[in-house]
């Protein structure tokens, strides 16, 4: 079975949040990605990742921080 990838962008739209608040996320290491192109390239999240961040619960606490 091939992984599935997501971006921050499509993040954003399945947690129904803006870009602004998933990278309030990556900077508080509530969401960790990696760089498939290197040290330059774009940042992609595996699926368990942002299961991880969905069932620790706090990320919605910090969605009302960010402004979202």
């Amino acid at each position: 079975m091939k992984k599935k990838f997501y971006t921050i962008t499509e993040i954003a739209e399945m947690m129904s949040v803006s870009t602004a608040t998933v990278f309030y996320w990556i900077r508080k290491k509530r969401l960790k990605g990696f760089r498939p192109s290197g040290p330059h390239g774009h940042l992609r999240f595996t699926e368990s990742e942002i299961q991880n961040m969905i069932s620790s619960g706090s990320s919605f606490d910090e969605k009302r921080k960010a402004g979202s």
